[in-house]
């Protein structure tokens, strides 16, 4: 059971770095460990490894979910099943309590320039339990990102995230 952990993982992102799958894995399965877990899998041809990453037979890398990936785990560990990879506007969609209610969260990877066709296309969205996680390029685009609902920026910076804090318009 733990092996499909990992392939519903693959098959939906295409590939994904060890330690997030490792971190995946253990959200369902606590005592389970990846080099077991992906030795059959790799043996059996099931999925591929290379330079830290594991793929699905056809997967390709994807930067932007790969650090959305990331995020997700920061925002985590009480994270819900399912973890969706959207067509939209947003790299992915999971789910997480929060204040004893299930949360939406969707990461949103934001282009420098589209910030205003990024707030237009969230207006009217149901923003009722749900974040926005915003992943600009560059700071100054969080001046430019104008939702009416709970959201965060996340900076990369040296490395490592930075997470400004979860607001609402106007505060």
């Amino acid at each position: 059971m733990d092996q499909q952990v990992i392939l519903d993982l693959l098959s939906l992102f295409g590939a994904v770095r060890e330690n997030q799958a490792e971190a995946i894995l253990k959200l369902k399965y606590p005592d389970a460990t990846l080099e077991k877990t992906i030795y059959p899998l790799i043996t059996g041809r099931k999925i591929k490894r290379s330079n830290g990453y594991l793929f699905s037979r056809s997967g390709k890398l994807d930067e932007k979910i790969i650090e959305a990936i990331d995020i997700m785990l920061l925002l985590g560990p009480d994270i819900t099943q399912p973890i969706q990879r959207n067509k939209e506007i947003f790299a992915l969609t999971f789910y997480k309590i929060r204040e004893e209610k299930l949360w939406r969260y969707d990461i949103c990877p934001v282009a420098y320039g589209t910030e205003t066709v990024v707030s237009g296309q969230l207006e009217g969205e149901n923003t009722k339990y749900r974040m926005f996680v915003f992943i600009p390029e560059r700071e100054e685009q969080m001046q430019g990102i104008r939702v009416p609902c709970e959201h965060c920026y996340v900076l990369k910076k040296d490395g490592k995230y930075e997470f400004y804090l979860y607001s609402k318009e106007g505060e």
